[in-house]
């Protein structure tokens, strides 16, 4: 090595968590790692983009609360533009090529029904969830896709629990 030349530590052995020995590194990779994980949403591939390993961002997460905040928002950000492009596509609509022949003929707009539907059950979920109502039943769970008053259904389950002992006898002797 050249004299007056400081050996570089390669990106892959420096790690979050550890005492930095350059600060304003570490607060880059920081930055690089939360910059990329607010674009993609991608903790691994993120960490990679920083120069920094997956376990070396699951320690400082651990270790450090304002830490795994800042990742929180990062993922928030990411959410959030998630939604702005589902958004887009379900309103504003995606432009197509259209081909005839093998031919470009012109383009068309393609709303998504299917975002729509996400998008009115996220935003509205009383108004527009699927109707499914939990009743206990015989240690199990019921899902009746409709709405139904619990009193009702219980009344109309003790006449066919009647019927069934009238029809089968009242169980083992």
């Amino acid at each position: 090595m050249p004299p007056g030349k400081k050996k570089r530590t390669p990106a892959s052995a420096v790690k979050l968590g550890d005492p930095p020995r350059n600060l304003k590194l570490a607060k880059r990779r920081i930055a690089i790692y939360l910059n990329h994980l607010a674009r993609t949403g991608r903790i691994i591939e993120s960490a990679t983009m920083a120069g920094v390993s997956h376990s070396a961002v699951k320690n400082r997460r651990l270790s450090k609360p304002e830490f795994k905040l800042l990742e929180a928002e990062a993922k928030e950000i990411f959410i959030e533009s998630m939604e702005e492009r589902a958004h887009e596509m379900a309103f504003i609509g995606i432009e197509e090529p259209v081909f005839q022949g093998g031919e470009l003929v012109g383009h068309r707009t393609r709303l998504s029904e299917k975002l729509v539907e996400f998008l009115l059950k996220a935003n509205a979920p009383d108004k527009y969830r699927d109707n499914k109502i939990e009743i206990e039943h015989g240690g199990g769970v019921l899902l009746v896709p409709a709405r139904l008053d619990p009193k009702e259904w219980a009344e109309k389950e003790d006449v066919r629990m009647k019927e069934a002992q009238l029809e089968y006898g009242s169980g083992p002797d």
